[in-house]
């Protein structure tokens, strides 16, 4: 490889990795600001989303957190901190550092949640997307520590109704190891909690 075809690869390296961050904050800017194009384009139109109390596609999931934004949420705001990303191809594997603050409708006032977006992204037509994505929570406000010796709690969710809140009980948990679902390769979604979430929802309303 000569120095040129050095340079260029890298340069293309570079383009791919700020693509896939305008990715992810596209995708942030799109749920604070309930934009249903932009939210739409950040994903695959195969697209497969846990967000652990939703599983399922780009239009289903959009269709959901609008419905649950508004009637539970004064005001988001999504902020996008540490992003690191492997590149193989046309084919890219992203962990992202977000921070997710509401003003609530429901319950206390306000709500803060840290956790990280786990992404598989593809690259189709010079663009990348979101193919698979897992949302991985780390912590949660308001919270009250355990009891001396306790194991600490998964973040609570008592404002989501029961449908969700019984999702949310098989929903991935973080590790503060390799077993962490961000080592996984490639990302995978659960079959079984995407039919357990559209078998609840077929032929049904919304329960809120």
């Amino acid at each position: 490889m000569t120095a040129d075809e050095k340079m260029v690869r890298q340069l293309q390296r570079l383009l791919d990795k700020q693509e896939i961050l305008e990715v992810v904050t596209r995708f942030a800017r799109a749920a604070d600001r309930l934009d249903r194009d932009l939210f739409l384009s950040t994903y695959h139109p195969d697209a497969e989303d846990d967000h652990a109390v939703f599983v399922g596609g780009r239009e289903e999931f959009y269709e959901w957190m609008e419905s649950t934004l508004r009637e539970q949420r004064h005001s988001t705001h999504h902020f996008i901190g540490n992003h690191s990303v492997e590149i193989d191809g046309a084919e890219a594997h992203a962990e992202t550092y977000f921070i997710a603050s509401s003003m609530t409708k429901i319950g206390k006032p306000f709500s803060m949640v840290g956790g990280r977006y786990i992404d598989h992204l593809v690259k189709e037509d010079e663009t990348w997307t979101i193919r698979r994505r897992l949302v991985l929570t780390d912590w949660q406000l308001p919270v009250s520590n355990p009891p001396e010796g306790a194991e600490q709690q998964p973040a609570p969710l008592d404002h989501f109704p029961a449908r969700e809140r019984a999702l949310a009980e098989s929903r991935e948990l973080p590790s503060r190891d390799r077993l962490d679902p961000s080592y996984r390769r490639p990302l995978t979604i659960s079959a079984q909690r995407l039919a357990r979430y559209r078998s609840t929802t077929a032929d049904r309303p919304v329960d809120r």
